[in-house]
């Protein structure tokens, strides 16, 4: 913002002394299309270095999708490879081999009730008697259904026909599972 608003200062600047001093327009215009010319270069160089992170972050995705898919459940190997093989970016969505912050097993600080505040908050504002009770095999459904669900990694610039491919792999290998 602070740079926004030196930019325009200066531009100002340098047309009342254009107009005060009666110098040539030429100058003022120079001035102004030079500052038009950075702000365009780094505007541009912003765009370049977000999308290069995009790109970096949806690679970390996929390598992690991989890694997953690798550890899936045996029973589930074949449904993950048959959607890959269809282009569908598909993984194994837990494994308890491989720490998911995702998952509340994962999850220490509540677990084992930790407190980032001084005073203790939130588990303080409640007697100890009654705070709940918390496991890590507390929800062994739940870690059984996770260990059976197949993850799609999905992309926020998938293009309209990326999702049609997909969705069509997908129908496809389904098909093929539930004759």
């Amino acid at each position: 913002m602070i740079p926004v608003v030196l930019s325009v200062f200066l531009l100002a600047l340098v047309w009342a002394v254009v107009f005060f001093l009666k110098l040539p327009l030429g100058i003022a215009i120079v001035v102004t299309l030079a500052v038009a010319a950075a702000w365009a270069a780094v505007l541009g160089w912003r765009r370049w270095r977000d999308r290069k992170a995009a790109r970096e972050i949806e690679k970390s995705l996929h390598s992690q999708a991989d890694a997953q898919a690798q550890s899936a459940r045996p029973d589930q190997q074949a449904e993950i490879e048959a959607m890959q093989a269809e282009g569908v970016p598909a993984g194994g969505i837990y494994d308890s081999k491989i720490r998911d912050w995702h998952v509340y097993n994962y999850w220490e600080h509540i677990l084992d009730k930790k407190a980032v505040a001084r005073d203790g908050l939130p588990w303080s504002a409640v007697p100890a008697a009654e705070l709940p009770r918390y496991s890590r095999d507390m929800c062994p459904r739940a870690l059984d259904l996770l260990s059976r669900a197949i993850m799609l990694d999905v992309s926020w610039n998938y293009s309209p026909q990326e999702c049609a491919a997909i969705a069509l792999g997908i129908n496809k290998v389904l098909r093929t599972i539930l004759k």
